[in-house]
Formats: structure tokens, sequence, C-alpha cells
């Protein structure tokens, strides 16, 4: 199977691994942390590891555990600018994919459409954040010139 597996199948992976992080652990709360220690550098991991004083038996997971339980530095900011920087690149991504789209594509019938719950949800926010007035009764091509003329999704915008 490639990235295009079952939902289920998909389910049972992350329990089955979150199941083992949970294990050590590691909850909800940690979340950001263990991104962070996902996301730092292998330098920079045996550096906080060899300050842990552990004892010779300590598994990896246990000093995983110890590391973001822990917080060991900024870890949980650490994780979060990783999670953000990695969905900035995937909404540009998806930007430039659209761009890059004959105008047959981006002039089609999809445009008539009522407005998706996501574009729906986003102009809401972008009303709030830019305090600008929605939109009455757009359609889903209306909605996406609307968002893309007030800057695009506001969580990615470097301006806000």
């Amino acid at each position: 199977m490639d990235e295009k597996k079952l939902p289920m199948r998909r389910v049972t992976e992350l329990a089955t691994v979150g199941a083992e992080v949970y294990r050590l652990g590691i909850g909800y709360d940690q979340r950001h942390a263990w991104r962070g220690v996902l996301e730092t550098t292998l330098a920079s991991f045996v550096a906080v590891v060899a300050g842990a004083d552990a004892e010779d038996n300590l598994t990896v997971g246990q000093a995983l555990a110890w590391i973001v339980t822990r917080d060991v530095g900024p870890l949980s900011e650490f994780g979060e600018a990783a999670l953000h920087q990695r969905r900035a690149a995937a909404y540009g991504a998806n930007c430039a994919s659209w761009d890059a789209q004959p105008p047959a594509v981006k002039q089609g019938p999809w445009q008539r459409k009522s407005p998706s719950r996501g574009q729906r949800m986003l102009m809401i926010r972008m009303s709030r954040i830019l305090d600008v007035p929605l939109p009455g009764n757009v359609s889903r091509g209306e909605a996406a010139e609307w968002i893309a003329r007030h800057g695009g999704n506001p969580n990615y915008s470097k301006d806000i």
C-alpha cells in the first residue's frame, strides 16, 4: 500500500504508533515537545541526551520520554514552529499547483457551486482578523477571489 491507504489502515497505524508513544508517558499536552524532538538535529538530540545523566539501561524510548516530558529546552516552541512551517509549505505548494493550472480548469464549472465549508470558515476568520465585511451570497469562485484579494489564508501571511 502507498499513500492512498484505506482509512481503517491509517487509523490502525496511528493508534498503534501513538499507543507506543503514550505508553512512554508522552501525552497530548506534550505533543509540541514531541514534535520538537522529532524535528531536532541528531547533534542537538545527542547533546540533550548526554545531559540526562541516565543509567546505562535506559532505553531510547525512556530517553525520549525523559526529554519530552521535561520539555528540555524550547522543544514545544520548536515543535509548534516546525508544524507551522510544514503546513505553510504545504499551503504554498497547493497555491503554486493551482496557479499552474490551465485557464480552462480555473474557469471551470466548480466556480458556480456554493462555497465550500473551508472557504466559508476561512472567510469568517479573515473578516474578523482583517476587520473587513463578509461578502453576501457568493459562489465558490467568488469566494476564492475574495480570499485571494484579501491576501489568502492569514495563518501563512507574513503581514499579520
